[in-house]
């Protein structure tokens, strides 16, 4: 339509165009996802890895511990039937145990019974308890299962609450054979259940998972779960342990509960030279919720990175289509009717990026909320379950939510701004409480860079009349420079002082100070000190910009002072209000 000058048709020329910029875009996506998709798979698979190497540990614990309480009941009661055997009274049996009592952390009590069931002693060692009339035990197996055995083999029980003691026991039975070789009663061992499983709670691997113990008999002794203690005494010959016990003493195997329907991956091993088998079961359900919330934030962080890429493309787009209009605009000087055609397309084409931005700021805002609150909930704790990894990774994706938070923020504040519709509420304001409360709500910037907020003179009960949420974001962004740029360990001073019917607020770093080729514009929009560390840090070049129309919208003034190579101290005033 016009003709170019030279330099500026090949800058049109060199502009990317915008199948470019999609191309970009559709790169940027594809390699975002197979990304993500990788590695939560990867991780699933290391997850279930994990699970079953820690099933096998707790397993290998478990049998250990079981192992070693069973077999010092058995010790125990074999001394105490050794006596009696030996000395034929229970007098002496009553000195023994006085002189060496069986632990009471571990043993409730022992209990010797006669050939026909009847309890002749119940003692803990330093107390003997009262037998009541008519107490037998010819109906519990224990007793039933000694009677008709003639080898010493030892029997454990069923968890059961004692008749006298009311607590929950297992009882490892020996019988007790005269030298003729008859039947001439029993001795037992009551093992407290919480001895045998009180580890379990503490080391629970998910909220559905279990610990029991079975005997080779395929009844459960004892089992623990999110139910209690639940399925005691219940036979399980169907569990594929007896078809894998027969192989190996020692293994793992998957299948659904026979008593509570739970789907899980079952770790077991033989105890020792008893007749049980100790049993881990670690449900998928809480493998699987625990992976849910890693791919969860895993794609939430992907779909970031995917929004941040359409933003950033839209604005490069607009920005091509900007460029390239105001260079036809310059050609177009041959004609006033040529130039106001020019200047009412360009009009157009602002308004229209003023509208984009606050539809898109608005649209962006609820995600981002929703997004940031979940994420949130998260780091704190309130899903169970997750890695050390997993909270860093939700860490990194929360303060990049800030981050384009704040640009969303920024954004919305200058297109406010441009059209006139940014609203003040002014009232009388202490300018030092301001600042101070400021302060402390934004140390979250000296914590992300490692640096420390210092509070230097403060002139009390300095009054303005402003607006305070406004001159509030003012601070904030002055600290969020002072922190974004002092090294870390460097401290930022904040100082609040009145000279002369105005207020002054300075807030000085340590940093590189601003390069004289830059200070003449610092407060132009979309510019940056150091444009190389700024995008290293983050930043959208716009912070500088709002805060001086916030300040001379109150009728003040905002600078700075600045050394290069020394640091910088950003400041701006107020009337003070009398």
């Amino acid at each position: 339509m016009f003709a170019l000058t030279g330099d500026k048709a090949a800058r049109n020329r060199h502009l990317p165009g915008v199948p470019f910029l999609l191309l970009a875009l559709a790169v940027l996506l594809a390699v975002t996802w197979t990304a993500t998709y990788t590695i939560t798979s990867r991780e699933e698979n290391a997850a279930l890895e994990a699970t079953a190497f820690h099933a096998q540990r707790l397993t290998e614990f478990f049998e250990s511990h079981a192992n070693t309480t069973f077999q010092y009941a058995d010790d125990y009661i074999k001394a105490v039937r050794r006596i009696y055997l030996r000395d034929g009274t229970l007098e002496s049996v009553r000195q023994f145990m006085a002189a060496v009592p069986p632990s009471t952390a571990i043993l409730s009590h022992i209990t010797m019974m006669d050939a026909n069931g009847v309890p002749k002693l119940i003692s803990t060692g330093k107390k003997e308890r009262k037998i009541k009339p008519g107490t037998h035990a010819r109906d519990r197996d224990y007793f039933k299962f000694q009677k008709a055995n003639t080898a010493d083999t030892v029997y454990i029980s069923s968890a059961r609450k004692g008749r006298n003691t009311g607590l929950l026991t297992v009882r490892l039975v020996r019988r007790i054979t005269a030298a003729d070789g008859k039947f001439k009663g029993l001795i037992f061992a009551a093992v407290k259940v919480p001895q045998l499983l009180n580890f379990f709670e503490s080391m629970r691997i998910g909220g559905n998972s279990s610990a029991t113990l079975v005997g080779l008999d395929k009844r459960i002794r004892i089992r623990q779960s999110q139910k209690g203690f639940d399925g005691i005494g219940k036979t399980v010959s169907q569990s594929k342990l007896w078809e894998e016990l027969p192989k190996s003493d020692t293994g793992s195997y998957r299948q659904t509960s026979i008593v509570d329907g739970v789907t899980r991956l079952w770790t077991y091993r033989k105890v020792g030279d008893f007749p049980l088998v100790a049993v881990i079961g670690t449900a998928y359900v809480d493998t699987l919720m625990t992976l849910d919330d890693v791919r969860a934030v895993r794609y939430a962080v992907a779909g970031l990175i995917s929004v941040i890429g359409l933003v950033l493309v839209f604005f490069a787009r607009r920005a091509i289509i900007h460029t390239r209009l105001e260079t036809e605009l310059e050609e177009r000087r041959r004609s006033e009717a040529e130039l106001r055609t020019a200047k009412e397309e360009a009009e157009r084409a602002n308004a229209a990026k003023s509208e984009f931005l606050a539809l898109a700021s608005h649209e962006l805002r609820t995600p981002l909320t929703s997004i940031k609150g979940s994420l949130g909930l998260l780091v704190d704790g309130a899903v169970e379950g997750i890695s050390e990894k997993s909270k860093e990774i939700l860490a990194i994706a929360n303060r990049n939510t800030d981050r384009l938070t704040r640009l969303v923020n920024d954004i919305l504040d200058m297109e406010r701004i441009e059209t006139g519709k940014l609203e003040y509420n002014f009232t009388s304001l202490r300018l030092d409480n301001l600042v101070t409360e400021a302060v402390v709500a934004n140390s979250g910037y000296a914590e992300e860079y490692g640096v420390k907020f210092l509070f230097g003179k403060m002139d009390a009960d300095t009054r303005v009349r402003g607006d305070g949420d406004r001159l509030t974001q003012v601070v904030a962004n002055l600290l969020s420079n002072a922190a974004k740029f002092s090294p870390v360990g460097d401290n930022v001073e904040i100082t609040v002082t009145r000279n002369n019917g105005t207020a002054r607020v300075s807030i000085a770093d340590t940093g590189p100070g601003i390069p004289a080729d830059r200070s003449e514009h610092i407060f132009d929009k979309f510019t940056q000190v150091d444009a190389s560390n700024s995008r290293a840090k983050g930043g959208t070049g716009l912070g500088l910009n709002i805060s001086k129309s916030i300040i001379e919208e109150h009728g003040g003034t905002i600078g700075f002072d600045s050394e290069f190579g020394v640091g910088s101290t950003f400041f701006f005033t107020l009337p003070v209000a009398h």
